[in-house]
């Protein structure tokens, strides 16, 4: 069984465009296909492994109908370690 999102889960994929991603390093980070609620998704770390996002795409009739990231660390906190890019300082006022 996968890793549980807020309102679904998440399995290990190997969808085509998100696997030639991980071949490269997109600006220091690494994706690891999955699926997030029975559609193609990511999971964005940083080099040292720690998650930035989780990303879905809603396809319907073959075409992308919408692209959702997480990046709330609230939400991601279950799934592992997460990176200092999803802590923001909080302002006051």
């Amino acid at each position: 069984m996968g890793q549980k999102m807020s309102d679904g889960v998440i399995r290990e994929t190997s969808y085509p465009p998100l696997s030639e991603l991980q071949k490269g390093k997109l600006l220091g980070t690494r994706l690891r296909s999955v699926e997030v609620n029975a559609q193609p998704g990511s999971m964005v770390f940083n080099s040292g492994g720690g998650l930035i996002n989780v990303m879905s795409l809603d396809i319907a009739d073959g075409r992308i109908q919408s692209i959702r990231s997480v990046v709330n660390p609230e939400k991601l906190r279950h799934l592992g370690p997460l990176s200092d890019r999803t802590r923001l300082p909080h302002r006051s006022g």
